[in-house]
This record gives structure tokens, C-alpha cells and sequence, in this order.
């Protein structure tokens, strides 16, 4: 089996797109983090409501995120 670690995207045209993730709270972080980079909205549906969850929104506001 063959893992990609990175993807790079070459190109004149803009990425979009909507995908299905299947993961913990670990990858919902990372959602959550990666989301800054964008201007496009960004919905989360299915969120466990944990506690480090709620932390990383409310690191987000800090800087300024709408959330």
C-alpha cells in the first residue's frame, strides 16, 4: 500500500470541492486549523462536541476567525 503524505497542486485554477471525512477528534482539529487558509466558508457537520474541540474555536476567535 502506497501512502500520500502531501498533495501539491499545480495549476491555474482554483481548488474546490466537498469531501467526507471519516476521523477522531485529531483530524476535526486539523480540519479546524487548516480551514484560516481559505475565504470560502467552511461547514463541519457531525462534530463530536468535545472539550478540545470547543478550545480550538476558541483559539479561532482570537484570531479573529468567524466561527
Amino acid at each position: 500500500m502506497i501512502l500520500l503524505k502531501e498533495w501539491v497542486v499545480v495549476g491555474n485554477r482554483e481548488l474546490g470541492g466537498t469531501i467526507t471525512v471519516n476521523g477522531a477528534k485529531n483530524s476535526l482539529l486539523a480540519i479546524l486549523a487548516a480551514s484560516v487558509i481559505t475565504k470560502s466558508i467552511v461547514i463541519l457537520e457531525n462534530v463530536t462536541p468535545l472539550k478540545d474541540t470547543y478550545d480550538m474555536i476558541e483559539i479561532l476567535k482570537k484570531l479573529n476567525v468567524r466561527v
